[in-house]
């Protein structure tokens, strides 16, 4: 009985609880961060332009097809160029694909440009 009696005085003592909140919260860190951890997302790796043999594929029947279309001819050859940088380490991955964008972008700027001067003519002829 008396071995009762200080066993429950020793689960009631501050030590004890201090000791078990002790526990208590390391164990949640641990699964707090182990949570987390497990949660975030890999991002994903960049898409290998240089390697899609679709894409290849896409853009040789685009120039094919529209065998006029310097500005496409032009986009190709970049294409075909960076790409050939990047093999030969001489350019890496994000330049090559942020060089790519600023010509596509420019080219649709200039193909909007043109499409708006092209209407303003076509309204100016009819008045």
């Amino acid at each position: 009985m008396k071995k009762t009696a200080k066993t429950i005085c020793f689960i009631m003592s501050k030590n004890y609880v201090k000791i078990l909140s002790f526990i208590i919260v390391f164990m949640l860190s641990i699964m707090l961060y182990n949570n987390t951890a497990y949660s975030e997302e890999t991002p994903p790796e960049p898409h290998d332009y240089c390697d899609d043999q679709i894409q290849w594929q896409e853009w040789r029947n685009l120039v094919e097809n529209h065998p006029d279309d310097d500005p496409l001819a032009i986009g190709y050859a970049l294409r075909i160029g960076l790409c050939q940088q990047i093999k030969n380490h001489t350019i890496d991955t994000e330049r090559a694909i942020a060089l790519f964008d600023r010509y596509m972008n420019a080219l649709k700027d200039e193909t909007a440009m043109q499409e708006r001067r092209a209407k303003r003519l076509e309204t100016k002829g009819n008045i």
